[in-house]
Order: C-alpha cells, then sequence, then structure tokens
C-alpha cells in the first residue's frame, strides 16, 4: 500500500523540519543567542554552535569549554563538537590550527559553517518566510539616484542624491542630508516593513548611505528592534 502524496511545502527535505512558522531574519546577538523576527516582534533564543571533527584528538588539551557527541554513519566527521560562544568556537579553531600543524596532518580534519545564522537554521530545521504568502508580507522598496553616478566613499563632501522610499522622495542636499536621512529612518518606522526591496541595494546604495550617515555621525536606525542598518 502506498502511503498519501505530500504536499509539496511540507517536505521537510527541501523545507526544513523547523515548525515555527512566519520567520523574517536571523542573526546573532551577543554571542550566544540568536534573534528571530517575526512580523510581531522578535525573541532571542539560546544558539549553541558547533563543529564536525574526523577525531575528538583534535581538541586534546584546549582549555576551551566544549562537549563531545559521537555521530553513526560513515562519514570521515564522526564528532560533532558543541561549544559555548561563537567566540568559544573561534578559539578552539584556532587550537585545531595548531594540532594539524604540529602532527603534520593532511586533508580535510574537521567541517565549520562560518556563518552562525547557517549554523542556527541547519541545526533547526527553520525557514525563512514559512507558511507565508507573498502578499502577506510588508515590503517597501528603495531607491537612490546619486548625482555623481557611482557612489564616491572617499570623499568628505555629501553629493546631491534623490532617495526613493515606497512612493515618498527625500533629496539629500549638502544643507538637508541630516534631516533627511532622519526623516527616512522616520519613515521606515513606521512603515515597519518586513522586507526592504531595491536594485543594487547592497553593492551601492546602503552602503552609500551607511557611509554619508557615519561621516554625520548618525545610524540608520533601520531594524525593527532599534538596531542599525548592516
Amino acid at each position: 500500500m502506498s502511503r498519501p502524496a505530500m504536499a509539496f511545502e511540507a517536505n521537510p527535505v527541501l523545507f526544513g523540519h523547523g515548525e515555527k512558522p512566519g520567520l523574517l531574519a536571523v542573526e546573532l546577538t551577543d554571542d550566544r543567542h540568536i534573534r528571530l523576527y517575526h512580523q510581531d516582534g522578535w525573541e532571542d533564543v539560546p544558539f549553541s554552535p558547533y563543529l564536525w571533527l574526523i577525531s575528538p584528538d583534535l581538541l586534546q588539551g584546549t582549555k576551551v569549554p566544549h562537549r563531545l557527541e559521537e555521530l553513526s554513519g560513515t562519514s570521515a566527521y564522526r564528532v560533532l563538537a558543541w561549544f559555548d560562544s561563537w567566540a568559544d568556537l573561534n578559539a578552539a579553531r584556532r587550537h585545531i590550527s595548531k594540532v594539524v600543524k604540529a602532527q603534520g596532518l593532511k586533508g580535510e580534519t574537521n567541517l565549520f559553517l562560518n556563518d552562525p545564522v547557517q549554523q542556527y537554521l541547519t541545526l533547526s530545521g527553520q525557514t525563512l518566510f514559512k507558511g507565508l504568502r507573498f502578499g502577506d508580507l510588508r515590503r517597501l522598496q528603495l531607491h537612490l539616484e546619486i548625482d555623481c553616478g557611482e557612489a564616491d566613499f572617499s570623499h568628505d563632501q555629501p553629493h546631491r542624491a534623490s532617495l526613493a522610499l515606497g512612493q515618498d522622495v527625500f533629496e539629500l542636499t549638502p544643507e538637508t542630508e541630516r534631516e533627511e536621512l532622519e526623516r527616512v529612518a522616520q519613515r521606515i518606522r513606521e512603515v515597519d516593513p518586513d522586507v526592504i526591496e531595491g536594485h543594487d541595494l547592497f553593492r551601492q546604495h546602503l552602503p552609500y548611505l551607511q557611509e554619508r550617515a557615519r561621516r554625520l555621525g548618525m545610524k540608520l536606525a533601520w531594524g525593527r528592534d532599534g538596531r542599525p542598518a548592516t
């Protein structure tokens, strides 16, 4: 007797085994906690980073607190090492590098996911935007036009620029730049978007605005929890 067909979006291999719906973003907060953002706020959860080892001997002699878990299966990585914090994990990796060099070990001795967000999502099985339809998201579009064409991050003087945020337009000039950036942050807090969209947002527009804010002694406090944009 065949099993009933599984709904496509319910496949844990494709969409993760976590059951937390409506997850919008994930960030490392204080080295031991992960912050989970959703539409009605955020929550901090404990986080224990990890790496895979071919042998527990790689951590022999270290003073870094850790615990080891033996794994079944045929993979070369037979041990999972857990740590109390991201800093402890990196200290352990430095210890492993010394052991590998001292013993002349060849090949891959450990497997490390170098992004704490990826570590959390892999371990927890949580998936961003799970259970949300496209129309459920509060979306805000951002576009920046700079008069010099390409953003000049080395110049102390501001350029004239027009910033479109949804249907609102803010004119950034040497005289109005600080005031307009404050108005942009206020508007983002009012809309409280789940997603900010834009073309070339991470390569040019956001870095340019961050640089201008830095030179003005400001922070782009755009985050739902008041954290600056990164």
